[in-house]
């Protein structure tokens, strides 16, 4: 009961998000601009030290269905504006994304991601050989590899200056 949870000095909230990720922090974010102002996020010990602290905070275009292209165009798009929409730190590194296979199969995939890709108007992925692999990556011996797939406007952002910029916004 209500009552019984405010005797104890817990007050009930109209939404509670479990998880203080990256994750968490949007959904509370994008509930507050719907106009949801009672949430409360909670985390079992620090906010960003479960998947948020484990994730490398790469930013990528490279899948092969509509869905997860158009997520991917979205998620860009965001990264690319942190900064400018929230007014704090979250650095997007455009240092691109490399994806390299020495299996025909894995290589088959990539082309038909890369031919996906293309068809939703994501121009920018480049197909590469083995001997143009050390242009993009230098420190890669392409030995034994079959392909590349390069999309330069790619890159990654540091996980725990997004999840900061979300759950100030959301405060706010």
């Amino acid at each position: 009961r209500s009552s019984d949870l405010m005797t104890a000095g817990i007050r009930p909230v109209d939404t509670l998000v479990v998880g203080g990720g990256l994750n968490g922090s949007a959904l509370a974010y994008y509930l507050t601009c719907e106009g949801i102002t009672d949430v409360l996020v909670t985390e079992a010990t620090e906010p960003g030290s479960g998947a948020t602290a484990g994730s490398m905070g790469n930013v990528r275009q490279q899948f092969g269905t509509p869905l997860e292209l158009e997520c991917s165009r979205r998620g860009l798009a965001f990264w690319k504006s942190v900064e400018e929409t929230f007014g704090l730190a979250c650095t997007f590194h455009e240092d691109g994304y490399l994806m390299v296979t020495g299996h025909e199969d894995t290589a088959d995939i990539l082309r038909r991601h890369a031919d996906a890709q293309r068809a939703a108007g994501l121009e920018d992925v480049h197909l590469l050989k083995p001997d143009e692999l050390p242009d993009i990556a230098p420190f890669l011996d392409p030995t034994g590899l079959i392909l590349g797939s390069w999309t330069p406007a790619d890159g990654h952002v540091l996980p725990l200056d997004g999840l900061t910029a979300l759950a100030a916004a959301a405060r706010r």
